[in-house]
């Protein structure tokens, strides 16, 4: 059938006004502001027949009193030769989940929402990831720091993970709950006495105190290192001759602590202690080659060291599928 002139018209103005509302929605589109959020915020990692998940819960900013007093200055030279911000220091914060035969294990639980905006993301990722918290049947912690254990419970004190048992230090554990040391503590610093016990109160029908080295669940290995607080422990991952150490927060400045490794933190609550234990990871990890885990080092935190003289190198590792 013959299309009329008028039809033809009618036809051309309808196409003209569908591009031109098409255009005005692209370029609407292109103007409207973006999710800032990043999302490359789950790694999984094969150890062996395990597999370990490593979640950026987020990051922390504190200034650069950080530093032990008389390394101000020498800091801000490495951070900037580092390209990194001399004004401040900024903590990446990463958990980690084992999985093996059936089991679900976490090592630290990130900071929840008291510890500001920019982490607690620990919760939405693990289930971004696929697994449901009542899976969990082991909460293995490194130490009791609010970046560990506020993640332990809701805003309400109730367990939000209601079917795990909570393993950690008993030194670490009594630190923690002893009134004398926390009416000895700065008032600054009560606070973490109050998180660490909100954190740990719903479990305390599920706690299991370990006192020395040795197998924790099938496959871990508690490794004592003590010094940043008083039952500060890693946990060695093994299947086969594969071997994973998440070793908490044996670093908590990257890169400053590898290249000045007798330099501790000014939260470290035995300092000399802290670099002993330092020193005495790093030369292990060096020596067998060992791959780490870290809380504090840049997502996924996972890589080997090697020593350099007095200093230590730290190699990530590549992201890649499994």
């Amino acid at each position: 059938m013959a299309t009329s002139r008028r039809e033809f018209l009618l036809g051309t103005a309808a196409a003209g006004a569908t591009l031109m509302l098409d255009g005005l929605e692209a370029r609407a589109a292109a103007q409207a502001p973006a999710q800032m959020t990043q999302v490359a915020s789950i790694y999984r990692h094969k150890v062996g027949d395990m597999l370990v998940t490593s979640f950026m819960d987020g990051y922390l900013r504190r200034p650069l009193t950080v530093l032990p007093d008389g390394n101000t200055d020498e800091g801000k030279r490495l951070l900037a030769e580092h390209f990194m911000d001399t004004a401040q220091f900024q903590f990446p914060v990463n958990c980690h989940a084992v999985a093996a035969g059936g089991r679900l294990m976490l090592v630290d639980t990130g900071g929840r929402n008291v510890l500001g905006p920019t982490a607690g993301r620990f919760h939405g990722l693990l289930r971004a990831a696929g697994y449901d918290p009542a899976q969990v049947g082991t909460v293995l912690l490194t130490h009791m720091h609010p970046d560990h254990v506020s993640g332990l419970v809701s805003p309400e004190g109730k367990a939000l993970f209601p079917n795990a048992e909570l393993v950690v230090h008993e030194n670490e554990w009594k630190h923690w709950h002893s009134d004398e040391n926390m009416n000895k503590a700065p008032e600054a610093a009560q606070g973490a006495f109050k998180l660490a016990r909100e954190g740990g109160a719903p479990y305390k029908g599920r706690l299991r105190l370990i006192s020395k080295d040795g197998e924790v669940a099938p496959g871990i290995t508690a490794v004592a290192c003590p010094g940043h607080t008083a039952g500060h422990t890693a946990f060695l991952v093994s299947s086969g001759s594969a071997r994973l150490l998440i070793w908490g927060d044996i670093v908590n400045i990257q890169p400053l602590q590898f290249l000045r490794p007798h330099w501790p933190a000014t939260f470290d609550l035995d300092k000399p202690l802290s670099v002993q234990s330092r020193t005495r990871i790093f030369d292990m990890a060096s020596q067998e080659r060992l791959t780490i885990a870290g809380t504090h080092l840049g997502f996924p935190g996972i890589g080997n060291v090697v020593k350099r003289g007095n200093e230590y190198d730290f190699h990530p590792v590549r992201w890649q599928d499994l």
